[in-house]
């Protein structure tokens, strides 16, 4: 057994202090949010600024279809009409598009007076093996003739893995 002297654990201690830090990468949403398991906290935090209860603003929903307006998905005629009190956002939306299969699940539905809003949120995961197909449907039987729209949120830009 080795026996530091104060001397040796100071040389130690400053050795330790001159070490280089690991640098930060960029905090964001998804990386500040997304501990837990997969996207599972990032979709909680997603869902409670976009509606998901009355006593939080849906800041995050309203910023979402600004977005959208300024790209030219959606008209700012609708944009204006949206009933901000109205909008409610639902975690783990089930559907089932047959009856042999399970029900597949979409990470967020938001819904407003005249839209509904599908969001598939990939933080870690590929979207490759997502059933869009069943989200489609899901957002069709919800949109009760209401303008329909679908995301697919991720940390990063890559859309290889997402049908057209």
């Amino acid at each position: 057994m080795t026996v530091m002297t104060c001397d040796s654990l100071s040389q130690l201690l400053n050795a330790i202090a001159r070490l280089p830090e690991k640098p930060q990468g960029e905090i964001n949403f998804f990386s500040s949010g997304g501990r837990g398991y997969l996207e599972n906290p990032t979709s909680d935090l997603l869902a409670l600024f976009m509606g998901a209860t009355s006593q939080v603003p849906c800041w995050l929903s309203k910023a979402l279809l600004h977005c959208l307006a300024g790209r030219g998905l959606m008209e700012t005629l609708d944009l204006e009409q949206v009933d901000w009190h109205s909008v409610a956002a639902e975690r783990e939306v089930a559907y089932k598009a047959d009856q042999a299969e399970a029900s597949k699940r979409l990470d967020l539905l938001v819904e407003g007076n005249n839209f509904v809003l599908g969001i598939e949120n990939k933080v870690y995961a590929s979207a490759t093996s997502n059933p869009f197909e069943v989200y489609q449907s899901l957002l069709q039987a919800r949109s009760d003739n209401r303008r329909i729209f679908q995301c697919v949120l991720r940390p990063e830009a890559k859309t290889s893995d997402i049908p057209a």
